[in-house]
C-alpha cells in the first residue's frame, strides 16, 4: 500500500511541476537546445555517431541488447546482481534470491505472475524492436550514400 501511495506522489509531483518545466524548455535557450530529445526524439550524434568521437554508437548498443535478449531467454541472472550480492554479504547485510529487477522494482515492471513464455515474448519483442529500428536506420544512411 506504501508503494501505491509513493506513485501516487510522484504522479501528482509530475503533473503540478510538468507546467513549469515545459514553459522553462520553450522560452530558455538552454532547454529550447535539446527540447526535441527531451520530448522522444532520438539525438543525430547517436544516429551519426558524432557521441563517441565520430564512430557509430551501434558498436555499444548492439552487444548490450543481444546481453538483454539473451538473458530473458536463458532465464539469466546478471552478473552485476551476483557482484551487488557478494559486497553485500562481505558487508554483512542480507542477500537475496533472483536478480535485482524483480527484487526492486518487479511490482512497477513487470506482472505478478511471470512465467517464463511472458520472458520468451519480451525477448523477442527486444530482438524484433532492434532489427526493426537497424533496418531503417540502416535503409536511411544506405539512401543517403547513394543520392551522394
Amino acid at each position: 500500500m506504501t508503494l501505491f501511495f509513493y506513485n501516487v506522489g510522484l504522479l501528482a509531483a509530475l503533473v503540478a511541476g510538468a507546467p513549469w518545466w515545459l514553459w522553462r524548455m520553450a522560452t530558455t535557450q538552454k532547454y529550447r537546445e535539446g527540447l526535441r530529445e527531451r520530448l522522444g526524439r532520438v539525438p543525430k550524434r547517436l544516429i551519426a555517431g558524432a557521441g563517441a568521437g565520430g564512430r557509430p554508437l551501434i558498436w555499444l548498443h548492439v552487444p548490450a541488447a543481444l546481453w538483454g535478449a539473451a538473458v530473458e531467454f536463458g532465464g539469466w541472472i546478471c552478473p552485476i546482481t551476483l557482484l551487488e550480492n557478494r559486497l553485500r554479504s562481505a558487508a554483512g547485510e542480507a542477500t537475496y534470491s533472483g536478480d535485482c529487477i524483480a527484487h526492486y522494482m518487479n511490482v512497477m515492471l513487470y506482472p505478478s505472475a511471470l512465467t517464463r513464455s511472458m520472458q520468451v515474448l519480451l525477448g523477442v519483442l527486444v530482438l524484433a524492436m532492434n532489427v526493426g529500428v537497424y533496418r531503417l536506420l540502416w535503409r536511411r544512411a544506405r539512401h543517403a550514400a547513394l543520392a551522394q
